[in-house]
This record gives C-alpha cells, sequence and structure tokens, in this order.
C-alpha cells in the first residue's frame, strides 16, 4: 500500500479539562465547608441568644448569695442582696421610670406579676419589703423564701433583656 493513499489525519490533542463538572473531592470539600459554616452560626446565634437573657447572670449572682448565706447566716445581708438582685432584674426587664421608685406593696406587687404568683404579696415573699431594713430576721423565713426567688428566677430567666433606652 502506498503510503500517501492512506487515510491518515494529524494528531489532534483532547479539549482542555474544564473546570465544571467538580471531581466528587471537591464537593466534599465544599460540603464540609457549608456545614462548618452553618455550626459556626449556629453556635454565635445560640449564644447571642443565651447572652439575652435574664437567667444569664441573674442565677449565677442568686447562687454566689445563696452560698454566702449558708456559710455566714446572716439573714439581714442576705435580704438586702437578695432585694437588690431582684430590683436590677426587674430594672433589665421593665422601664427605668416604671420600676426604680417602686417600695413596699406595690414593689411586691411587680415580683409577682414578673414571677405569674402571689407569693410575694400574700407570702414569704413579704419579707423583702420588711426585711432588708430588720435587725434581725428569723433564718426559718429567709429558708422559705430561698425556693420562691428561685422559682422567680426560673420563670423569669428565659425573658428577654431590654435594651437600654427602651
Amino acid at each position: 500500500m502506498n503510503p500517501a493513499e492512506l487515510p491518515l489525519r494529524d494528531i489532534h490533542l483532547p479539549e482542555p479539562i474544564g473546570w465544571w463538572p467538580l471531581a466528587p473531592g471537591w464537593w466534599w470539600i465544599t460540603g464540609l465547608l457549608l456545614l462548618a459554616g452553618a455550626a459556626v452560626t449556629g453556635i454565635i446565634l445560640y449564644r447571642r441568644y443565651r447572652h439575652s437573657r435574664l437567667s444569664y447572670w441573674l442565677k449565677p449572682e442568686f447562687q454566689v448569695v445563696a452560698a454566702q448565706y449558708a456559710e455566714n447566716h446572716d439573714c439581714v445581708t442576705f435580704l438586702q442582696s437578695v432585694s437588690s438582685l431582684l430590683r436590677r432584674a426587674c430594672l433589665s426587664l421593665y422601664p427605668r421610670r416604671e420600676v426604680a421608685s417602686l417600695t413596699s406593696e406595690a414593689w411586691l406587687s411587680l415580683l409577682d406579676q414578673a414571677g405569674e404568683t402571689s407569693e410575694f404579696t400574700q407570702g414569704p415573699g413579704r419579707l423583702l419589703a420588711e426585711g432588708p431594713y430588720l435587725r434581725n430576721a428569723s433564718p426559718g423565713d429567709v429558708d422559705a423564701l430561698l425556693p420562691l426567688v428561685l422559682n422567680w428566677i426560673d420563670h423569669c430567666g428565659k425573658r428577654k433583656l431590654r435594651r437600654p433606652g427602651e
């Protein structure tokens, strides 16, 4: 056979490899990056949610006050600390002009309203109105007040804090 008669063509190079479709390894890397981004975003949003709740700072502070009371059994100091703590909590939930000037029955009524209870105006919570100003208070009364305040914190602690100026 004559080489000039052979139907040969010139060598053709294949098309260059494109970036699409991606190889399976790139799909895995993309999926892992998206999953990591979603996890980091979820953690950030959860922390922001948790920090915006009253219980984030209120419960640990109450535990410190209760531990100090358990250590030294100073009823008056405990009542003053709890009263101050609950007042700061209410100032975080309600506008200052509505809460800061409340005393005695109005203060206890606000605590009842916020905690959806009547134990502050009609139960052991009455000690908060008079207790911080007493020379000596009964440890039995203070022991009855502890679970009431803890229940109030648990109930109100889920509420979102008010922004300054609201």
